[in-house]
């Protein structure tokens, strides 16, 4: 085991130490205090017509695990989790993991960055832009807020989506999951 020291932090060890002792903590059932869960703005945000839980965490799970062909051992293995840990994942017996062990989840599965975005918004945590930026950035809360706001035609707000689509096409690599998530999350309307 690594060594803890007074603040909590894993100590003599650098940034993959820190990281498998989060992965091994959380697949034992712990909770560190940085421990995010949940976001505050009422429910999590969603990528398409994801709810954040258990169920749509184990199934998203177990489907890309399935696509990458990978065993539960192979993948737990991967990610430095217990293999029973990662069966009861997938059986919606343990709430979703901490967002460490997501994220190595993401990367054993060789995720996508919306793939991954997604299974972290199933978890219950921010997508990774939105987390670096933090959800009360001005410019993503005045966007969100027009997005959200019914008082807005639903034409209008699709109008502006168009808008922010096609000023996002000036860096083709955000571009397209831009576009992408929004054919697929607002076709309706």
């Amino acid at each position: 085991m690594c060594p803890i020291g007074q603040a909590g932090n894993v100590e003599g060890a650098g940034e993959p130490a820190r990281r498998n002792h989060e992965l091994r903590q959380d697949s034992q059932g712990g909770r560190g205090r940085d421990h995010e869960r949940r976001v505050a703005f009422g429910s999590a945000p969603r990528v398409g017509e994801v709810a954040p839980g258990g169920s749509d965490f184990a199934e998203l799970l177990r489907a890309a695990r399935g696509r990458a062909g990978l065993s539960q051992s192979a993948l737990a293995r991967a990610v430095g989790i217990d293999a029973s840990y990662l069966n009861r994942l997938e059986r919606a017996e343990r709430e979703p993991p901490r967002r460490p062990v997501v994220e190595a989840l993401a990367g054993a599965l060789g995720l996508g960055p919306e793939e991954a975005d997604q299974l972290l918004v199933v978890a219950g945590y921010l997508p990774r832009a939105l987390a670096r930026l933090g959800p009360l950035e001005p410019t993503v809360r005045l966007v969100a807020g027009i997005l959200a706001d019914e008082g807005i035609p639903a034409a209008e707000r699709e109008e502006f989506r168009q808008i922010v689509e096609l000023v996002a096409r000036r860096w083709p690599a955000h571009a397209m999951g831009v576009h992408s998530h929004s054919m697929l999350s607002h076709a309706g309307g």
